[in-house]
């Protein structure tokens, strides 16, 4: 089955490289890569088209959500997207080269809607680790709604995500896949972490 990979991101020129790299080095590959721009103001546009053209890739689409918000990038990036299944992930995270081909077996295997995975959380510096002990805790392995596999309709059924938000669309979007008997799993052989990007560099700009 063909997957295509949603990524919303918002002045991730630091990062993005390294998020591209582990997709397109996946053991099975996406058949197309959605990145929507939630209104960045750095070099991420740039940094895209430069590891299009040095890969040699013909697989990646950017689009322009307009809107500073997740949610409605990844709703974009799923109206755009032109495969039943979709992979939806974040920038920043340290994917596997067997996230696809393994969460694609569990859903195959466990005949489900939609598989998650798992993602470490470990704080580098004092604040991360301040405020990751008050959410998902330190050195925890949490499941998180990035780096999902969810069939389309499944999406268009539940209305997609939640407009204008950047934070509780995840929460929102998963109690409707268990109002409505939904069959999620966890893919338990694939574990993400963050590459360790400070939430912020002090308290007060926190």
């Amino acid at each position: 089955m063909q997957i295509s990979v949603v990524i919303p991101y918002y002045n991730e020129s630091l990062t993005l490289e390294k998020t591209l790299k582990s997709l397109i080095h996946q053991t099975l590959k996406p058949f197309e890569i959605l990145l929507v721009d939630s209104g960045s103001t750095d070099d991420s546009d740039k940094v895209i088209n430069n590891f299009i053209d040095n890969n040699n890739v013909n697989n990646i689409s950017i689009y322009k959500s307009g809107e500073m918000t997740t949610s409605s990038s990844i709703n974009l990036g799923v109206e755009k997207s032109m495969s039943d299944l979709i992979a939806y992930v974040d920038c920043g995270l340290d994917i596997p080269s067997n996230w696809l081909k393994e969460s694609l077996s569990v859903m195959k295997n466990e005949d489900c809607d939609i598989v998650s995975i798992q993602i470490n959380t470990k704080g580098e510096t004092l604040i991360d680790q301040s405020f990751i002990s008050q959410t998902y805790g330190i050195n925890s392995l949490t499941t998180c709604l990035p780096g999902s596999i969810i069939k389309k309709d499944v999406i268009e059924k539940l209305g997609r995500f939640i407009t204008k938000s950047r934070a509780s669309y995840d929460v929102d979007f998963i109690n409707k896949i268990v109002k409505n008997n939904y069959k999620r799993r966890i893919n338990k052989s694939t574990t993400f972490k963050y590459f360790g990007i400070n939430y912020s560099d002090n308290f007060f700009a926190a």
